[in-house]
């Protein structure tokens, strides 16, 4: 996740969503930041510079997801599994663009025991927590 600095704006928001049972226990962490058009583009570059994003179909030992999707106007890029942090599906890094309200999204999610990620938008709303 970039620090609060990296984000380089004061319009940010920020959530944690945890769900604790005996046999489930993940977390993900979610911050949204807001821009001007200007900033937005400048802020949007940085953010592609900087990060790595897959490219191509990830395959991991049960399944695969596309590398990006669509949710809530925004456009979502799971980060590269070079890093040596992601390991999907259990720690995942999402950084997402939304164009037209002009705001950037970082989500990162942790589960230990997670094996598949079926869909996007059941992972989103369910295991991360993510409303709009």
């Amino acid at each position: 996740m970039p620090e609060i600095k990296d984000f380089n704006t004061n319009d940010i928001s920020f959530s944690i969503y945890t769900h604790n049972q005996i046999l489930a226990d993940y977390s993900s962490y979610i911050a949204v930041a807001s821009y001007s058009s200007n900033d937005y583009e400048k802020m949007k570059k940085s953010f592609e510079e900087k990060y790595k994003f897959c490219t191509d179909t990830i395959h991991y030992f049960s399944g695969k997801l596309e590398p990006g999707f669509e949710k809530d106007g925004f456009y979502f890029h799971m980060l590269s599994q070079e890093y040596d942090q992601v390991n999907i599906p259990n720690n995942v890094y999402i950084c997402g663009f939304n164009d037209s309200e002009k705001q950037i999204a970082f989500i990162y999610f942790e589960d230990n025991d997670l094996d598949v990620i079926e869909s996007y938008d059941d992972f989103m709303e369910n295991y991360c927590g993510w409303k709009k």
